[in-house]
């Protein structure tokens, strides 16, 4: 799979999951909107994954839905199966690459947050 095609796989697995909690927790694209501080058709793209969302914007979905990025960013177990794991590979490169590109515009602060994101990602998925 081309790296292009697993940004376009991981933005839409996002985009489906955003949508997927929205809609489980009776809010409308507005509600949404408003908890976050983005514009109603900015995350309506999101969600189609006809645009993909910063790490900034997911960390702050993840927070609104109270869940992980790990979660957030988790294609359905039905994907996850058999041949998949390629495909979750090169989705996985894709957030290294997200993160390390995102490194560069964060202050020590940002990035610490982030750095700890990551270590508690990385704790959850231990533990299972």
């Amino acid at each position: 799979m081309e790296r292009k095609e697993a940004k376009v796989k991981l933005d839409q697995i996002i985009g489906n999951n955003i949508r997927r909690q929205r809609v489980a927790r009776g809010m409308t694209l507005e509600d949404l909107s408003i908890l976050i501080g983005y514009s109603a058709p900015y995350i309506r793209m999101i969600e189609k994954g006809l645009r993909g969302a910063s790490i900034v914007t997911m960390l702050k979905l993840a927070q609104a839905f109270d869940m992980s990025l790990d979660t957030l960013a988790s294609p359905p177990k039905s994907f996850r199966r058999g041949a998949a794991t390629d495909d979750s590979n090169q989705v996985d490169q894709v957030l290294r690459d997200k993160i390390q590109a995102l490194s560069t515009s964060l202050n020590t602060s940002e990035l610490n947050f982030v750095i700890e994101c990551v270590r508690c990602v990385k704790g959850f998925r231990n533990s299972r």
